[in-house]
């Protein structure tokens, strides 16, 4: 099968996997993916957890999520090609943050982007496409 994007780069987890645009790469680490582009800007740190019961819920998202809930940031609800939830935008000492909180049946994907203040929007486009690209893997037996 072939792909006909442009990217063709792809970085596979256990449980999900996401497109890479040129020129970025993926790291699996002991608890979490780090992913960036060469030379290094921003960071997008994805990790990943199974609900052992049920699906995870809106309001499980909104648990992972209560010290911004609780400090007033407002979140915005995010819906991609097979993940939904949530992210928060904010900049704190010399760094912009983005956080999701995303959902897709049994699996929580949780993700951080930061980068210097100032230059949020240099990888916002890539860093968009990403996320978009986020894809649930079916489980291995």
């Amino acid at each position: 099968m072939t792909h006909r994007n442009t990217h063709n780069r792809f970085f596979l987890s256990a449980w999900w996997s996401v497109d890479l645009p040129s020129g970025w790469r993926g790291v699996e680490e002991a608890k979490c993916a780090t992913i960036s582009r060469q030379p290094r800007l921003g960071v997008l740190q994805v990790s990943a957890a199974l609900k052992p019961e049920g699906l995870v819920t809106d309001q499980d998202l909104k648990d992972f999520a209560e010290e911004h809930i609780v400090a007033g940031r407002s979140l915005m609800r995010v819906e991609y090609k097979s993940f939904s939830g949530l992210s928060v935008n904010y900049a704190k000492d010399r760094l912009f943050w983005r956080e999701w909180w995303l959902r897709a049946g049994n699996l929580m994907i949780y993700a951080t982007y930061n980068v210097e203040r100032g230059k949020e929007d240099i990888e916002k486009n890539d860093l968009g496409y990403i996320i978009s690209s986020l894809n649930l893997l079916p489980p291995t037996s």
